[in-house]
C-alpha cells in the first residue's frame, strides 16, 4: 500500500474540504455596475413595492459611476463605495447612505432631503445649490465640502465634522450643529434662524452678514469668529466663547450672553440693546459706538476695556469689575453701578447724570469734563481721583473717601471748596506741595496730564501713582519713591530726579531728555521707547529692566548697572558706558554686547 490508514484518512478529509469550499464558497466578487443595470433593479423593485437594496445585488463598488440625474430615492447604499461618483442633479431622497464612502464625490444640485448619511465619509465633496432637508448627518465626515446656497433646514450634523466647510448663502433653518467640528466654517449670508450650535466647535468661523434669530449658541467656541454685520437677534450665546472675536456693527438685541466670555472682541458700532451680559468677561474688549442700552451687565467683567461713545443709558453694572477701563464721550445716564469696580477708569466727557455709584471704588478714577448732575456716590471711594472741569450740581460727595482727591475747575461744589479740603481734597498743585510738606502720603494718586512744571516733590511718596503724559519739565523729584507708578508718555525733560526709585514702574516712551537721573533705580521698570538722550544716569540700576527701543544717545551711563537686562534696539551711541557693569543682557546679539563690553572699559575724556 502506498499509504497507511492515518495517511489515507487525512487525505480524504483533505479532499472532502476542497470541494465543500468549492461548492459552498460565497461569491462577493461582484462585478461593478452600470447605470441601465441600477435603473432597471430599481423599477423592478418598486413594482413590487420593495426597497430597492442595491448593496444586495450589487456589492458596494459603485465608485467613479456616472448617476447624474438618476433617481436612486428610497435606495439602500449603506456601507457602499462612492468615491468620486458622480451624482450630480440625482434623486438621493430618503435613500440610506450611511457609513458609505462618498470622497469627492460630485452632489451638486442633489436631492437629499430626508436621506440618511451618518457615519459617511463626505470630504471634499461638492454639494453646491442641493437640498438637504431633515437630513441626517450624524457622526459624519463633510471636511472640506462645499453647500453653498444649499437647502439644509432642520438637517441633522450632531457631531459631524464640518471643518472648512462652506455653507455660504445656505438656508440653514432649525439645523443642528450640536457638539458639531466647525472650524474655519464659512456661514456668511446664511439664514440660521433656531438652529442649535450648542457645544459647537466654531473657531475661525466666517459669520459675517448671516441671519441667526432665536438660534442656540449656547457653550459653543467661536474663538477668533467673524461675526461683522450679523444679526443675532434674541440668540442663546451664554456660556459661550467669543474671545477675539470681530463682532463689529452687528445685532445682538434682546440676546441672552450670560457668562459668556468676550475678551479681546470687536463689537464697536453693534447693537446690544436690552441684552444680558450678567456675569460675563469682557477685558480689552472693544465696545466703541456700542449701543449697550438697558441691558444686564451685573458682575460684568470688562477691565480695561473701551466703551467709547457707546450709550449704556440704564444699564445695571452693579457689583461689575470695570478696572482701568475708558468711557470717552459715553452715555451712562440712570445707570447702576452700586459697588462696582472703577478703580483708574477714564470718564472724559461722560454722562454720569443721576448715575448710582453707591458703594461703588473710584480710587484714582479720571472724571474730567463730565455731566454728574443727580449722581449720588453714597459711601463711594474717590480715593486718588483726578477730577477736574465736571459737574457735580445736586451731587453730594461728602460721605465718601476723599483722600488726596484732586479737584480742580469742577462746578457745583463751589460753595463747599473749605469744607472738602478739611476732608483731603487738593483743589489746586500748591494743596499738593503743602500737602508733602506736611509728610503726607500721596501714593496711588491720579495725577494724569497735570502740568507741574518746576513742581518740587522730593522725597514724596507718589507709588503705585498714575502719570501718563504729566508735565514734569524741570520737576526737582529727588529721592521720589515711584515704585509702581505709571508715567507712560510723561515728559520729565531737564527735571532733577536723583536716587528716584523707578522699581516696577512703567515708563513706556516717558521724555526724559536731559535729565539728571543719577542713582536712579530702575529695577523691573519698563522703558520702552523710553527717550533719555543726554541724560545722567550714573551709577543707575537697570536690574531685570526693559529697554527695547529706549534712547540712551550721549547720556552718562558711567557705573551703571545692567543685569539680565533687555536691550533689543537700545541706543547707546555716544553715550559713555565706563566701569557700566554688564551681565546676562538679553536681546542684543553677541557682537553688540562685545562692543559695549569695550567701552566699559575706556575712560572719558574730560572737556
Amino acid at each position: 500500500m502506498l499509504f497507511g490508514q492515518k495517511s489515507m484518512n487525512v487525505y480524504i478529509r483533505i479532499l472532502f474540504f476542497s470541494f465543500a469550499v468549492i461548492l459552498f464558497k460565497p461569491d462577493f466578487s461582484y462585478a461593478r455596475p452600470t447605470v441601465e443595470e441600477i435603473e432597471e433593479f430599481i423599477f423592478e423593485q418598486r413594482k413590487l413595492n420593495k426597497t430597492p437594496d442595491l448593496i444586495k445585488k450589487f456589492g458596494t463598488d459603485f465608485t467613479e459611476l456616472f448617476l447624474s440625474s438618476t433617481d436612486l430615492s428610497g435606495v439602500n447604499l449603506s456601507g457602499a463605495n462612492l468615491r468620486e461618483a458622480s451624482l450630480y442633479g440625482a434623486n438621493l431622497s430618503n435613500a440610506n447612505l450611511s457609513k458609505v464612502n462618498l470622497i469627492e464625490s460630485d452632489l451638486t444640485s442633489a436631492n437629499l432631503n430626508g436621506a440618511d448619511f451618518s457615519y459617511t465619509d463626505l470630504t471634499n465633496c461638492d454639494i453646491r445649490e442641493s437640498t438637504a432637508e431633515n437630513t441626517n448627518f450624524r457622526h459624519s465626515k463633510l471636511k472640506n465640502v462645499s453647500f453653498f446656497n444649499s437647502k439644509l433646514n432642520k438637517a441633522d450634523f450632531y457631531k459631524a465634522n464640518l471643518e472648512n466647510i462652506k455653507l455660504h448663502g445656505s438656508e440653514l433653518k432649525g439645523v443642528n450643529f450640536n457638539e458639531a467640528n466647525m472650524y474655519g466654517a464659512d456661514l456668511k449670508e446664511s439664514n440660521l434662524e433656531r438652529a442649535n450650535f450648542a457645544d459647537a466647535y466654531l473657531e475661525s468661523s466666517d459669520f459675517q452678514g448671516a441671519r441667526a434669530f432665536y438660534t442656540n449658541f449656547k457653550s459653543a467656541d467661536m474663538t477668533g469668529a467673524l461675526i461683522s454685520r450679523a444679526k443675532f437677534y434674541k440668540a442663546n450665546l451664554s456660556n459661550t466663547q467669543i474671545t477675539d472675536t470681530i463682532a463689529y456693527y452687528s445685532i445682538f438685541q434682546s440676546s441672552d450672553m450670560s457668562e459668556s466670555d468676550l475678551s479681546r472682541s470687536n463689537f464697536s458700532g453693534s447693537n446690544i440693546k436690552s441684552v444680558n451680559l450678567r456675569k460675563a468677561i469682557a477685558n480689552k474688549t472693544d465696545f466703541t459706538g456700542a449701543n449697550l442700552e438697558d441691558s444686564n451687565l451685573l458682575f460684568l467683567q470688562a477691565v480695561e476695556s473701551e466703551f467709547k461713545s457707546a450709550n449704556m443709558t440704564r444699564t445695571k453694572l452693579a457689583g461689575a469689575n470695570l478696572e482701568k477701563s475708558s468711557f470717552y464721550e459715553t452715555i451712562l445716564r440712570l445707570s447702576d453701578l452700586t459697588n462696582a469696580n472703577l478703580k483708574a477708569v477714564n470718564f472724559d466727557k461722560t454722562d454720569l447724570r443721576s448715575v448710582n455709584l453707591k458703594d461703588s471704588d473710584l480710587r484714582q478714577a479720571a472724571i474730567w469734563n463730565s455731566d454728574l448732575i443727580g449722581a449720588k456716590f453714597d459711601n463711594s471711594n474717590l480715593q486718588g481721583a483726578n477730577v477736574r472741569y465736571s459737574n457735580f450740581a445736586k451731587t453730594d460727595i461728602s460721605n465718601s473717601n476723599l483722600k488726596n482727591m484732586l479737584l480742580f475747575s469742577t462746578m457745583g461744589l463751589e460753595t463747599r471748596i473749605k469744607e472738602l479740603q478739611e476732608l483731603g481734597v487738593f483743589t489746586s498743585v500748591k494743596d499738593i506741595e503743602k500737602a508733602l510738606q506736611e509728610k503726607k502720603d500721596l501714593s496711588y494718586m491720579n495725577m494724569e496730564d497735570l502740568d507741574l512744571t518746576g513742581i518740587n516733590l522730593s522725597g514724596a511718596n507718589l507709588s503705585y501713582g498714575l502719570f501718563e503724559k504729566t508735565n514734569f519739565t524741570d520737576a526737582i523729584l529727588n529721592q521720589v519713591n515711584f515704585k509702581g507708578a505709571d508715567l507712560s508718555r510723561a515728559n520729565l525733560e531737564k527735571a532733577t530726579i536723583q536716587m528716584a526709585n523707578f522699581e516696577d514702574a512703567i515708563l513706556n516712551r516717558t521724555y526724559m531728555r536731559g535729565s539728571k537721573l543719577d542713582k536712579a533705580n530702575f529695577t523691573n521698570a519698563d522703558l520702552r521707547g523710553a527717550e533719555l538722550w543726554r541724560s545722567s544716569l550714573v551709577g543707575a540700576n537697570f536690574t531685570n529692566t526693559n529697554l527695547e527701543g529706549t534712547n540712551l544717545i550721549q547720556s552718562n551711563l558711567y557705573k551703571a548697572q545692567f543685569v539680565n537686562t533687555r536691550m533689543h534696539r537700545t541706543d547707546t551711541s555716544g553715550a559713555i558706558l565706563y566701569k557700566a557693569t554688564l551681565k546676562d543682557v538679553r536681546g542684543i546679539t553677541k557682537n553688540s554686547l562685545e562692543q559695549i563690553i569695550v567701552r566699559t572699559k575706556v575712560k572719558p575724556k574730560l572737556n
